[in-house]
């Protein structure tokens, strides 16, 4: 029942009882002296009748006088003596109703005041007026909305039903809140007053609105229990009159102060706003960004507390209470900055070297970048593009600061980064555009494999062009860099890359305040593999790291300022891989993918990251990762395949048909926060855990066309290879063991027992045996009249088989290089573009040929910037009975390349165009000494086949000798595992110049005598059929077998010779990461 319904009752039960009572006659007596006891001072308002009432203390013929006035005419509608008041009552009526308690002459009684309802939202209000001296309090009801206490020196104030609540002259009043989770908002409800309104505990409180007050007081920690989280906003400026001091306790709990104005400056100066925070994780937070206060400010320290000061007000967080500073302008000195970019390099390294640990380190199954790479999680995922570009971003922030930048112009950098970064592989990158005059010069050093570091220096330029001009001009004239290493474009920006193969790693490095650093955007010291994987942009929906935060916290102990800053990455990358069963596999079943196949990777790593880094002389930089997992993915779509491309089993060629699914997630676990030298030791404590991790395939295999057995092609029907349930993370789930086998593969793995080299092989020894034949008695016997020698002695059918078949040297002999020769570098490219096999370049003449070795092909166009610039570029289109597609032009006259030019080939067959693209020259330009004058054919310059499979070789053969494709009849007897060939071929071998010999019967002529030379040009016919056998012939070889039980007995031979299976050599897998040492051993030493 309310304090109203309680008083309105006893006043109609007091009234009922005087109706019914009997009137009597009065008697007046003398009364004895005595003391009267005091009585409530109370007052009903009438219904419907709204009042406007004052309760003050009056001096009334020397009494002290309590007065209930009607503000409305100023009369006195109530009185009583103080000394015989008891208490004061007060109900309002059901409008709304003010009441003013005025202690300018000071009381103490109680005061009951209930506001009743109310007629419209303003509802009732009460106003307390104090002495200018007094100390008073205002504590809300936990529970009941418009209900409370309020003291005034000795007097309580018990109130319900009212909305607003006014004190003021009054020189320290507190604001205490009952319940346990507070959220307040201080505001302007009228010129010279400030407002408090909110909940306390989940319930609404009657607003109090103060002016006239020297310190106010709001205390919201007085009554924390459960979830004692508060949350003051001062949403406007401390306007009330008179307010000198204003402070704000909040207790236990994660509180927050949040200044959402322009100015907290205090109306009377020589006081102080204050914070004390209590315990718990306490933030003051400047909401710059959302309206708050935007000026820039400033930290310092007084005693025990720290004080924020700006232009336009002053804060102290006292006693190391409040430990965060959040969204304020905050200023900071430069070299801050220069120290966080300086140790993200770090934080970039340790990125790096997470990338290969564990399972991110474990190489996914089927996928391929180069023998010289492995595909793993962590390089898919490349985590380190990211934070490189943060890096990146900060080094370009930082040079357009003067002195000083604020912690909100860095979060608005860090928001504003985009969302889409490249990557470059294998380079190291400048973080931003350069501005580098030629009157500068730049100092970096450069080493290569942990080597010496090696020091040039070079000048700026007009543009980037001349700049990178200087730099590879300076790397050039050093005889430990020239031609190994180059400074190319990237974007705009300098980088660096290696060029020569045998660089495992370098290093670039510079000092901060080299123009290398502030105007070419290097790191100060950046290590890169050479070899590093094609990788796809990253990207996030929306910018990189939109929601970045940065706050300042406070040491507790010792009130060192901190910057932290939070990093939340999202991204994801699609990256484009070959496919690959593997080394092992592709070693004991020669099955190996060409480069048509390809797997779609789509990667995703998130990441929630906090940075620290102490303002102070000697700042400590430290890291908290708080999430870190990475995904890749390889998914066909709906229905279809993902994977249709060409492969080999040994020396034949086949087509797969089918679906790759790949899911490898993980997730990492960093414990506590990592300082400099932790990031910078060896990995510790890391826990990975698998998420995902799921692969199969599911592959449909087909012989390729172009191989017979007998009168039908040779292509068994109903191959499959299918692998299920394995493990991305565990290599031996994804062995050759683990698929399945569905129909023979038995004829097409006796292939892999012939190599596109071992065919090279044969036919040099084919060529051998040819020659046993030339120098046979046969040809011996015969003598070529006129000269000394027999018919053996100008044919060299060595020579003949490896001019008609394998390559020509040329006028010279001599195999060019690619360094030198145009002819060689395009055929370097084009093995480079993944088109081996597909095309060869040769001399013809004046012109260039390019031949398309693969009779599908239809057309095919060269084109490119560089193929314009020399002249080269053409189209050529197959015609009706055309065996040789060939493209000759006439290269311009000056072999030279500018940079950064391309090369590329559109090659069209019945089934559609494809298109290759290389970028073929460096950022230094390429000048060629010659054209050249290698005919390729079945092996390049450098020995290696342009052929890989039994197709290609037939195809091959039928392009390079322009021979009809029938003549050419590449046979597999499936029944005997019997592979023949037909070759049909001339060659035109050198002039040989034999003495003049006038050995004929010349009777009656004595004789005659000649000193002279004849010169006889040998022109040479081959048709011939060989055949090798695939199978598994004879028995199994042991130790203890001797050489001669072999099915062709060999002989050691007594004479010391040197011998090498293949002096011509190609690398396969891998390459040395150092010198290799052998030992030559002669007689028995």
């Amino acid at each position: 029942m309310s304090l109203a319904r309680k008083i309105r009752r006893e006043h109609e039960r007091r009234s009922e009882g005087l109706v019914k009572r009997k009137r009597r006659k009065a008697f007046m007596e003398p009364l004895e002296q005595r003391l009267l006891l005091s009585s409530d001072l109370a007052y009903t308002a009438a219904i419907d009748e709204a009042v406007d009432l004052t309760l003050r203390l009056q001096n009334v013929d020397s009494v002290d006088t309590l007065q209930l006035v009607n503000n409305m005419d100023q009369s006195v509608i109530q009185s009583q003596a103080l000394s015989e008041t008891r208490s004061v009552i007060i109900v309002g009526s059901d409008q709304d109703d003010h009441l003013t308690i005025d202690f300018s002459k000071p009381f103490s009684i109680p005061i009951f005041y209930d506001g009743g309802s109310q007629a419209t939202p303003t509802g009732d209000s009460l106003e307390v007026i104090g002495d200018g001296s007094s100390t008073g309090s205002y504590t809300p009801d936990p529970t009941q909305h418009g209900s409370g206490r309020l003291s005034v020196g000795g007097s309580i104030i018990t109130f319900s039903g009212l909305e607003p609540i006014t004190v003021s002259d009054q020189a320290e009043y507190t604001f205490a809140t009952l319940g346990s989770e507070d959220i307040l908002t201080i505001d302007i409800p009228a010129s010279g007053r400030n407002r408090i309104s909110g909940t306390s505990g989940g319930t609404a409180f009657e607003s109090i609105t103060f002016f006239d007050i020297g310190h106010f007081i709001i205390d919201t920690g007085a009554n924390d229990a459960a979830s004692p989280n508060d949350s003051i906003t001062l949403s406007s400026s401390l306007v009330a009159s008179g307010l000198q001091n204003f402070t704000i306790r909040t207790g236990a709990g994660d509180d927050t102060l949040i200044i959402n104005t322009s100015n907290f400056s205090l109306p009377v100066s020589g006081g102080a706003f204050k914070y004390d925070g209590g315990s718990g994780t306490d933030t003051v937070d400047f909401d710059a960004s959302s309206g708050g206060y935007p000026y820039p400010l400033t930290i310092g320290q007084s005693g025990s507390d720290t004080i924020v000061t700006g232009a336009y007000g002053a804060l102290t967080l006292t006693g190391g209470t409040v430990e965060k500073i959040d969204d304020a302008n905050i200023n900071i000195q430069k070299d801050s900055l220069a120290t966080l970019i300086n140790d993200l390099e770090t934080l970039s390294d340790w990125v790096r070297k997470v990338a290969a640990y564990g399972e991110l380190g474990s190489r996914l199954p089927f996928l391929f970048a180069g023998d010289q790479s492995v595909v793993n999680l962590g390089n898919a995922v490349e985590f380190a593009d990211a934070v490189d570009h943060v890096r990146a971003k900060l080094h370009e922030y930082y040079k357009t600061l003067a002195a000083t930048f604020t912690i909100n112009a860095l979060e608005t950098t860090l928001k504003n980064i985009a969302g889409n970064v490249e990557h470059y592989a294998g380079s190291i990158v400048g973080d931003f555009i350069p501005v580098f005059s030629g009157g500068e010069t730049a100092n970096i050093t450069i080493s290569l494999d942990g080597g010496t570091s090696q020091a040039i220096s070079f000048k700026g330029g007009s543009n980037l062009e001349e700049i990178l001009g200087h730099i590879n001009e300076a790397i050039t004239n050093n005889a430990a860099l020239t031609g190994k290493i180059m400074a190319y474009d990237a974007g705009g920006r300098v980088a660096f890359k290696a060029v020569d193969i045998n660089v495992i790693d370098f290093t670039v490095g510079c000092l901060a305040g080299d123009p290398a650093f502030t105007k070419l955007g290097l790191r100060l010291n950046q290590t890169m593999k050479a070899a590093g994987l094609d990788l796809g942009a990253l990207s996030s929906v929306g910018n990189l790291i939109q929601n970045a935060d940065t706050w300042i916290t406070i040491d507790p102990a010792t009130l060192t300022p901190r910057l932290n800053i939070k990093l939340p990455f999202d991204f994801t990358r699609t990256s484009t891989f070959g496919a690959d069963f593997g080394k092992e596999i592709r070693e004991l079943k020669g099955l190996a993918f060409d480069a048509s196949a390809q797997l779609a990777v789509t990667t995703r790593l998130t990441a929630d990251i906090d940075l620290g880094l102490e303002l102070d002389a000697s700042p400590d930089f430290w890291v908290t990762v708080n999430d870190l997992s990475a995904r890749a993915q390889v998914l066909p779509p709906p229905g279809g395949s993902n994977l249709t491309a060409d492969l080999t089993f040994g020396f034949l060629g086949a087509h797969a048909d089918g679906t790759v699914n790949l899911d490898a997630g993980v997730s990492i676990d960093v414990p506590g926060r990592l300082s400099l030298s932790d990031l910078q030791g060896p990995l510790s404590g890391i826990t990975v855990s698998l998420t995902q991790h799921s692969f199969s395939a599911d592959l449909g295999i087909s012989v390729l066309a172009g191989l017979s057995d007998g009168a039908s092609d040779f292509n068994p029907t109903g191959l499959r290879l299918t692998l299920s349930g394995s493990d991305p993370f565990d290599p031996a789930s994804f062995s050759f063991d683990a698929f399945s086998q569905t129909g023979d593969f038995s004829d097409l793995f006796n292939f892999s027992h012939l190599s596109p080299f071992s065919m090279v092989s044969l036919l040099k020894q084919l060529g051998s045996s040819i020659e046993d034949v030339a120098n046979s008695d046969l040809f011996e016997s015969f003598a070529i009249p006129f000269v000394s020698g027999a018919i053996s002695d100008v044919l060299d059918l060595v020579k003949t088989v490896e001019k008609g078949l394998l390559f020509d040297g040329g006028n010279d002999g001599v195999a060019d290089t690619a360094e030198t020769a145009l002819i060689t570098a395009l055929n370097s490219a084009v093995n480079r573009m993944g088109l081996l096999g597909k095309f060869v370049v040769q001399r013809n003449g004046s012109q260039i040929r390019f031949v398309a070795l693969d009779d599908t092909i239809t057309g095919f166009t060269v084109g490119g910037t560089g193929a314009t610039q020399l002249g080269i570029a053409g189209t050529a289109t197959r015609i009706a009975g055309q065996n040789r597609l060939a493209l000759d032009v006439t290269p311009a006259a000056l072999l030279s390349l500018d940079p950064g030019k391309t090369l590329t080939f559109s090659v069209t067959r019945d089934s559609g165009t494809e298109y290759y693209s290389l970028d073929w020259t460096t950022n230094a330009g390429k000048i060629f000494e010659k054209i050249g004058d290698d005919i390729v054919k079945l092996v390049n310059a450098a020995g290696a086949p342009t052929f890989r499979t039994v197709q290609e070789f037939a195809s091959a053969l039928v392009a390079l000798l322009d021979l009809d494709r029938t003549l050419i009849q590449p046979n597999f007897d499936s029944m005997s595992d019997e592979l023949t060939f037909r070759l049909q071929f001339d060659a035109d071998l050198p002039s040989l110049k034999l003495p003049v010999n006038f050995n004929l019967d010349l009777e009656p002529f004595g004789g005659f005598q000649s000193k002279g030379m004849i010169s006889l040009i040998p022109e040479i016919g081959v048709d011939l059929t060989f055949g090798i056998s695939l199978g598994d012939a004879g028995g199994t070889l042991t130790d203890d077998t001797f050489l001669t039980d072999l099915l062709q007995p060999l002989q050691i031979s007594d004479i010391p010779a040197f011998t090498g299976a293949e002096l011509t050599s190609q690398a396969i897998y891998g390459r040395l990461s150092g010198d290799a040492s052998f030992v030559l051993e002669f007689g028995d030493t």
